[in-house]
């Protein structure tokens, strides 16, 4: 029989999760994921336990705020309309921003 393998702390992780999320869902769990540098499970087991998620700045923290600002940059520039603002474009530009900030203001 193989051994164990045990993550960081010690645990044995031998139960599984899953559900059905919509696309939408799927692509913001996993931009969320890679904005705070971590894989989306330890992201979502961060967030189911209320856990914080703790987001230190490197390269590839910095290249997914990168992608996720064109990203939204690329919506904003498709509206024509101030009432075409959707709330979760808002919501998304106001957290990224926010972590963006925080980052570079840790790192100076």
């Amino acid at each position: 029989m193989s051994k164990k393998k045990l993550d960081s702390q010690g645990r044995y992780r031998s139960k599984t999760i899953a559900f059905h999320v919509s696309p939408e869902e799927y692509k913001t769990i996993e931009e969320l994921a890679k904005v705070h540098g971590v894989c989306k499970r330890e992201y979502l087991v961060c967030c189911a336990t209320r856990q914080v998620i703790n987001v230190t700045g490197n390269p590839r923290v910095f290249k997914a705020l990168r992608s996720t600002m064109e990203e939204i940059l690329a919506q904003i520039k498709l509206i024509t309309n101030a009432s075409d603002f959707s709330p979760d474009l808002v919501e998304r530009l106001r957290y990224v921003t926010d972590l963006y900030v925080r980052l570079t203001r840790d790192n100076t």
